[in-house]
C-alpha cells in the first residue's frame, strides 16, 4: 500500500481521475487545510509549556482560575482541530473521529505534563491533565450532540 493510499484510504480521489501530480497536490492541500492548524496549535501548547513561569500577576485565586481556564481552552481547541482533520479527507466514521480526536488530545495532554517535568520552574501534574480532560470532554460532547452536516 503506497503512502497516498494510506492518506486517502477509500481512494475516491483516484477514482475522480486525478493525475499523480494532481493527486499529490490534493494531499498537500488537505494537509495544509486540516492537519497544519492542529499541528501548529500543538506547537503553541508546547511552546507555552516551555516557558518557566506563566503567572498572570493577578491575585492568587484569579491567577489559578485564569491558568486552569487556559488549560481547558487550549485542549478544547486542539480536540476540535484534530476532529476536523480526521473528519475531512479520511474515511473515518463520525463517532470514531470523535473518539480518536479525544484520545489524541488526552495523549498530548499527558505528554505535555511529562515535558513540563524537564522545564525549570514548571511541574507536571495529573491534576492539570484532569483539567485538560474537561476541555477535551466538553468539545467531544458538543461534537457528538451537534447535528451532522453531510
Amino acid at each position: 500500500m503506497c503512502f497516498p493510499t494510506i492518506l486517502f484510504s477509500n481512494s475516491r480521489e483516484l477514482e475522480k481521475g486525478y493525475s499523480r501530480l494532481g493527486y499529490m497536490k490534493e494531499i498537500f492541500r488537505k494537509f495544509l487545510l486540516y492537519w497544519m492548524p492542529a499541528t501548529l496549535w500543538a506547537w503553541v501548547i508546547f511552546y507555552l509549556s516551555s516557558i518557566p513561569s506563566l503567572e498572570s500577576g493577578l491575585p492568587g485565586t484569579w491567577d489559578a482560575v485564569l491558568r486552569k481556564g487556559a488549560h481547558v481552552f487550549v485542549y478544547a481547541v486542539l480536540t476540535w482541530l484534530i476532529f476536523r482533520a480526521l473528519g475531512s479527507g479520511h474515511a473515518v466514521q463520525y463517532k470514531k473521529a470523535i473518539v480518536w480526536a479525544m484520545f489524541f488530545a488526552l495523549f498530548y495532554a499527558c505528554s505535555d505534563e511529562f515535558h513540563q517535568h524537564f522545564v525549570p520552574g514548571r511541574h507536571g501534574r495529573a491534576r492539570d491533565v484532569a483539567v485538560d480532560a474537561i476541555g477535551i470532554a466538553v468539545v467531544g460532547i458538543f461534537i457528538a450532540r451537534k447535528p451532522r452536516v453531510r
